[in-house]
């Protein structure tokens, strides 16, 4: 248990390192005064692509759930993947707005950063709640975290995250 422990943190610790490498390497090659433009169907074709990206592991983690229905948290993974499916539909309805003009830059901005905020605390709330129930199942208590408990709290990540982001962009009308 512990050389698994020692094994994952140290795997942890190098990607770590490798991430801010990274991002020293590019901001040390970034030079200010050149100007990159990106076209805006760019980001359309990236969304597009992560959505089917998502769109599949979404799939076949259900799959694996209703394989082996003693693992919930394949259940919980895959409503995960399903709660990024609604942030990216949203993103992908905001960016076109900006391509045909309706809105301008700034607020299109700001709302793609708002659903990004949710669609990541969301990943991040629903992965938690999969590795807990995890936990809870290979240590047999039930009695403190229950699946009924479980997918109640994950369903409220899943609709009620977008629904108050949708209430913070500049799209709801007050």
């Amino acid at each position: 248990m512990e050389k698994d422990y020692l094994r994952i943190s140290s795997t942890v610790l190098v990607s770590l390192l490798f991430g801010l490498a990274l991002v020293l390497v590019n901001s040390w090659f970034n030079q200010p005064g050149v100007e990159e433009v990106v076209p805006r169907s760019t980001y359309l074709m990236v969304m597009i692509a992560l959505f089917f990206i998502d769109t599949v592991a979404f799939i076949f983690m259900q799959l694996y759930f209703i394989y082996d229905r003693r693992q919930f948290s394949n259940c919980i993974l895959s409503l995960a993947f399903l709660s990024c499916l609604i942030y990216f539909v949203k993103t992908v309805i905001i960016i076109q707005q900006i391509i045909e003009g309706r809105l301008t830059s700034s607020v299109v901005q700001n709302d793609i950063a708002i659903y990004y905020l949710f669609r990541q605390m969301s990943l991040c709330i629903l992965i938690f709640l999969a590795l807990v129930n995890k936990v809870s199942e290979n240590t047999k208590q039930r009695n403190l975290f229950s699946k009924k408990m479980t997918l109640c709290i994950s369903l409220f990540f899943v609709f009620g995250g977008p629904i108050v982001a949708h209430i913070l962009s500049s799209h709801y009308e007050s």
